[in-house]
């Protein structure tokens, strides 16, 4: 069931859109279907209101249609949305994509310390990263200040790098 969703998922999609993420599962009310639509022409990915509902209506004109076992797919639930203005950035492809954002890297250190830091991506390899350092500044009134890029970089081993999400500064 879940290989014949995921093919009709990919198939009712429009140009320039991608999918992010499918979760389907059980609850007590029946199936439940969250697809995480990516758009690959804006700047963060993110699809609008509108795109996510043209999308669903597509998808549950299809399950309409949909037979499997002989019986009609009735029960289920489907939401359709964008990952997030923060998505986690699942490989180094994602990081090139979105380069020229600021993304919040979670890594370790030599000693298996963690930090967490503001990066910008400069450059990235099979083993190795390079990224410069955001220039972050708190304010007790209005919280973290986004002051820009600066001249600091610092190197990541990728195998020490533990999670990488858009950094989005409000």
């Amino acid at each position: 069931m879940e290989k014949v969703i995921t093919e009709i998922a990919y198939r009712e999609l429009e140009e320039n859109f991608d999918i992010y993420e499918i979760k389907i599962g059980f609850s007590k009310n029946g199936l439940k279907i969250g697809i995480y639509l990516d758009n690959l022409l804006h700047s963060t990915g993110s699809p609008n209101i509108s795109d996510c509902e043209k999308y669903a209506r597509k998808l549950n004109s299809a399950f309409e249609n949909l037979e499997m076992d002989g019986e009609k797919l009735e029960n289920y639930f489907l939401e359709v949305s964008s990952p997030g203005a923060e998505r986690r950035l699942r490989n180094s492809n994602d990081w090139l994509r979105f380069k020229d954002l600021p993304m919040k890297v979670v890594f370790r250190d030599e000693k298996n310390s963690i930090y967490s830091r503001v990066l910008h991506l400069i450059n990235v390899s099979n083993e190795m990263s390079e990224w410069s350092v955001d220039n972050i500044v708190y304010n007790k009134n209005q919280g973290l200040i986004f002051k820009g890029k600066n001249d600091n970089k610092i190197k990541i081993e990728i195998d020490k790098i533990e999670s990488v999400n858009l950094y989005i500064n409000i």
